[in-house]
């Protein structure tokens, strides 16, 4: 069994594009080590500045729904995370600032944009996106296998 404490962490590159840190989220939560009753509920923005801190901690966070997309079988998304449904639910966290983005094991099922809710999974660094004005927005990315 894989345990999150036993992982070795990319701590110093925290762009989820080049750290190798969702392959290890993906194979620890795979393991089932983890209970959403257990999870942590740090603030958002603390963990966006500093998310090395928090790597191998199961996390919840509770905000409202910006983007919600799944991914078929067999896609890019689903081959990373190692499973045959899965999706991407972007939350505004409930600090009104933090943008929390997090990879689904499993299908997104009837959640909406503005729904609030919460999400529980593995911090794996942050990633850059665009925006639709020119510039971009830092996301607090994670990994999970629960949201309520």
């Amino acid at each position: 069994m894989i345990f999150a404490a036993d992982v070795d962490w990319n701590i110093t590159d925290p762009d989820i594009r080049t750290n190798g840190n969702i392959p290890l989220a993906v194979s620890v939560l795979r393991a089932g080590t983890f209970e959403k009753e257990s999870a942590e509920k740090p603030e958002a923005f603390l963990v966006i500045k500093t998310p090395w801190n928090y790597y191998g901690k199961l996390l919840t966070f509770t905000g409202i729904v910006g983007v919600v997309d799944d991914y078929p079988p067999g896609s890019d998304v689903s081959r990373i995370l190692q499973c045959e449904d899965s999706s991407e639910i972007v939350i505004t966290a409930d600090d009104g600032e933090t943008i929390v983005d997090m990879f689904l094991r499993s299908s997104s099922g009837r959640i909406r944009i503005g729904d609030t809710v919460t999400l529980y999974g593995l911090v794996v660094g942050r990633m850059e996106v665009e925006n639709r004005i020119g510039g971009t927005f830092t996301h607090l990315m994670m990994v999970g296998n629960f949201i309520d």
